[in-house]
């Protein structure tokens, strides 16, 4: 066909009119095979494109020749909406011309697609004789004797008339009186695409029920019915549709037996207009009553899959659940229901997509009964996917508090996470994440009842325990909830054995987490939260069990070591002294994470040497402002309640361990500075920066002896001098 229409171009470009004729007429000529009838609609389509482009062809050339024609007799350019009348000789001739050619075709097909397609061109030579023209194409066409031939003919004719014409309905009326009348046996299907034109172009503009009237008639005739009813449906306009919709109603279901075809074809039309509420309930009783009769499964449910988004647009919650109701009646015997998946996953997401109250619908046991129904893996993944979708988009964030509809989404996000293998990739394994977390997050139990949050998180996190990122954010939201209630809640013996059961569910699930960055963040995280709570005991394990990630193997990164240091001793800084004799539990972790920097596997490279070095500068500061806060001077001027727990009762024991730990932090710091090779020596600044702030008089020799030799080092660097002097200044 393409070629076809290149071919057209090329020989009107070349002026040989006669050519362009014939293969026009050798184009019409498809449409009398019948060879291979399933294809004649989408072969129509095609030759009647080009049939268009030559009609446009010649009208166009015309309306040239008629303004040079008017122009060469100084007469005014021609209206956009001229008439014959405005048209002089030369033009007319040739308009004649055109058409004393589609006369001298001999076939009757090809006769009349080129006559058609050339029709818009009578303006030029007698507007006023082109209605009778087409009534006469029409009345010619009954001599076309099948009916797939004559059917899509007339569908042309109905094109090109209402181009010319819209209010002229006459050429329409023929076309369906003729077709109505001619052939009583019509291969129905392939004739709907233009039975439906038809129709669309004999309702355009109709209003009332007498507009209409004949084809009300033709429908409601036994012999008629299945040939016109669903193109009738389908073809008039939604406007008509909206006014007459309780008619069309009775139409369609007042028949001893109505089809799930014509159900469906009512139900997809009456779902895409703005139904009256006053004749909702008796819409739907009619055509429930239809669909109740239907024995077949398959029609049965391809029915209830277009009208259940009706009643779940205009119904409550409990006219879905009589027709679930009935369809588990349906195709729970022998499990049929295994055999229309994909009805039923449709069924259900218009259900969700469509219904008003989605929280009503969860609550719903034959709701909860129908989805149980899924039990292929691929299909639980599949129908989870939607719910959960759904729920996201028409949820507001946190705007849930139902602990019964929590627990149903928990059930369903155990499906979907249940649903990723070894073999998803990471996008899968993402979008399940992201998808979960977001359903979570519309849910907001925390000011209703705590212990129920904690509750609801618990379980969260059993049911996903597969996926990282969503134990992530369920961790995350313990902590949330833990620090909300350290906040606003008075201090009670409850809220203690409450607060000490949040922070050891803490400490139990982030192990669970593969990431050891991940789970030190969490680990510092939960301890900071723990201080605020007041949980001394966890605190220790907080930081024992963050050292032991930063002595792990899988932690490969210096980047990754260097930036969580500070924040690591962030929180080791402020530990509550434990009580005991030897006062080395401070000194131990410090010992220990030392022990992790000479452990982790630095790269031999400058930069990774200068990280190794502020990891350990790092624990020198901890240490100095650590041993700063036994000194009772410094403390009254620290308001802080972070650092109320200190123990200055043994003031000499705890800066002894202090200094011990000072000295191994020493020890490990001289060979990297004294092997800096920077030229602003940033460590040797940064160490005389840390003992002018934090050092004191009290500090060790060798740490003094070390700052000393830093401080020369980095005087003899000019674009250190206002550092320099700044730092001695403080």
């Amino acid at each position: 066909m393409k070629d076809y229409r290149k071919l057209l171009t090329f020989f009107w470009e070349q002026e040989r009119r006669l050519d362009c004729i014939s293969l026009i007429i050798e184009i019409t000529r498809l449409l009398n095979s019948l060879s291979v009838p399933q294809y004649y609609p989408s072969i129509f389509v095609h030759v009647t494109d080009i049939l268009d482009i030559f009609g446009n062809l010649v009208y166009q050339r015309l309306l040239e020749k008629a303004k040079l024609e008017r122009s060469a007799n100084h007469l005014p350019s021609l209206s956009q909406n001229f008439v014959t009348s405005d048209i002089l000789e030369h033009t007319r001739i040739t308009a004649r011309n055109w058409f004393g050619k589609v006369q001298d075709i001999k076939e009757a097909l090809p006769r009349i697609y080129v006559e058609l397609s050339l029709l818009k061109c009578m303006k030029f030579m007698d507007d006023s004789s082109t209605t009778a023209n087409i009534m006469r194409i029409g009345s010619l066409i009954r001599s076309l004797q099948h009916p797939l031939i004559s059917s899509y003919a007339r569908a042309y004719l109905c094109r090109i008339s209402i181009r010319i014409d819209a209010t002229d309905r006459a050429p329409h009326w023929l076309c369906i009186n003729d077709w109505m009348q001619t052939y009583k046996v019509q291969p129905i299907r392939l004739l709907f695409p233009a039975l439906q034109y038809i129709v669309q172009c004999v309702s355009y503009g109709a209003v009332t029920y007498n507009d209409l009237l004949p084809l009300w008639e033709y429908c409601s005739v036994g012999n008629h019915r299945s040939i016109l009813l669903c193109s009738f449906v389908n073809g008039i306009s939604k406007f008509y549709l909206t006014e007459h919709a309780m008619e069309i109603t009775k139409l369609v279901t007042d028949a001893e037996e109505v089809t799930a075809e014509e159900l469906i074809c009512l139900g997809k039309n009456i779902c895409a207009v703005q139904v009256e509420e006053r004749y909702r309930k008796q819409i739907l009783r009619f055509a429930w009553k239809c669909i109740n009769r239907i024995i077949q499964i398959p029609g049965f449910l391809a029915s209830i899959n277009i009208w259940i988004e009706f009643v779940a647009k205009y119904f409550s919650s409990r006219e879905l659940g009589i027709i679930l109701d009935q369809v588990l009646r349906q195709i729970s015997p022998n499990k049929a229901y295994e055999n229309h998946y994909p009805i039923l996953i449709s069924i259900l997401e218009k259900i969700m997509s469509n219904s008003s109250n989605l929280i009503d619908l969860f609550e719903l046991d034959i709701f909860v009964r129908f989805i149980d129904l899924f039990r292929k893996d691929t299909i639980k993944r599949e129908i989870s996917s939607i719910i959960l979708t759904l729920f996201v988009q028409r949820t507001r964030r946190g705007a849930l508090n139902n602990l019964k509809l929590a627990y149903f989404i928990i059930d369903i996000c155990k499906k979907f996470h249940d649903s990723v293998t070894i073999y998803s990739t990471e996008d899968e394994v993402n979008t399940v994440a992201m998808l979960v977390q977001n359903a979570l997050d519309k849910f907001q139990l925390d000011s209703i009842d705590p212990e129920r949050s904690l509750e609801f998180l618990v379980s969260c996190r059993a049911a996903t325990m597969n996926i990282d990122k969503i134990q992530k954010y369920i961790i995350l939201r313990m902590l949330s909830l833990t620090l909300d209630i350290t906040r606003r809640s008075k201090f009670s013996t409850a809220q203690t054995a409450f607060l000490q059961s949040c922070i050891a569910n803490l400490f139990i699930s982030i192990p669970s987490l593969l990431n050891p960055i991940h789970r030190i963040k969490l680990y510092i995280q939960s301890g900071h939260v723990a201080v605020a709570a007041q949980a001394f005991l966890f605190i220790d394990v907080f930081l024992q069990a963050a050292i032991k990630d930063f002595n792990s193997s899988s932690l490969t990164s210096s980047n990754d070591f260097c930036d969580l240091s500070p924040f690591f001793l962030s929180l080791l800084v402020t530990k509550p002294d434990t009580f005991n004799e030897k006062r080395t539990a401070f000194l131990k972790l410090i010992k220990r994470y030392l022990q992790a920097v000479e452990k982790f596997s630095w790269p031999s490279t400058q930069i990774a040497s200068n990280q190794k070095g502020k990891c350990i500068l790092f624990a020198l500061q901890t240490q100095l402002f650590r041993r700063k806060l036994y000194d009772r001077i410094t403390v009254a001027s620290i308001q802080n309640e972070q650092f109320k727990w200190i123990d200055r009762n043994n003031r000499e024991q705890n800066i002894e361990a202090i200094d011990e730990g000072i000295l191994l932090t020493v020890n490990l710091l001289l060979p990297i500075l004294e092997n800096e090779k920077s030229e602003l020596l940033p460590l040797n600044l940064e160490l005389v920066e840390i003992v002018g702030k934090f050092g004191g008089d009290e500090i060790i020799e060798d740490l003094a002896e070390m700052a000393k030799n830093c401080y020369k080092k980095c005087k003899k660097i000019p674009k250190l001098k206002n550092r320099l002097l700044a730092v001695k200044k403080d």
